[in-house]
C-alpha cells in the first residue's frame, strides 16, 4: 500500500488535530518527509512482526515434534530395559 493510501486511512480528525491537510499531496515538504518516514517505519515494523510470528509458529512446531520424539524414545528405552532384564536377568534399579 502506498504512503498516499496509508495517509488517507488516517482519520480526518487526527490529521486535522495535528495540523496536517486532508490530502497527502497537500502536505508541506517537511510534513511529507515525516509522514513517509513514519509510514515506512510502520510498514517495516509490521513486516518484522509478521516474520517473527511465523518464526515463532515454526519453532513451536519444531518444539512439539521434539517433545513427541523424546517421549517415543523414552518409551522405547523403557521397553528395551525391560527386555534386557527379562532376557539377561540383569537387574535395573530404574525399572
Amino acid at each position: 500500500m502506498s504512503n498516499e493510501q496509508e495517509y488517507s486511512d488516517v482519520p480526518y480528525q487526527v490529521r486535522d488535530e495535528v495540523g496536517f491537510p486532508q490530502g497527502y499531496y497537500e502536505l508541506s515538504y517537511e510534513q511529507q518527509r515525516f509522514v513517509d518516514f513514519f509510514l515506512d517505519t510502520m510498514t517495516e515494523m509490521r513486516d518484522n512482526i509478521k516474520a517473527l510470528e511465523e518464526e515463532l509458529e515454526a519453532s513451536e512446531s519444531v518444539e512439539e515434534n521434539l517433545e513427541n520424539t523424546i517421549e517415543k524414545l523414552e518409551d522405547r528405552i523403557a521397553i528395551l530395559q525391560k527386555q534386557l532384564v527379562f532376557e539377561k536377568g540383569i537387574p535395573n534399579k530404574n525399572i
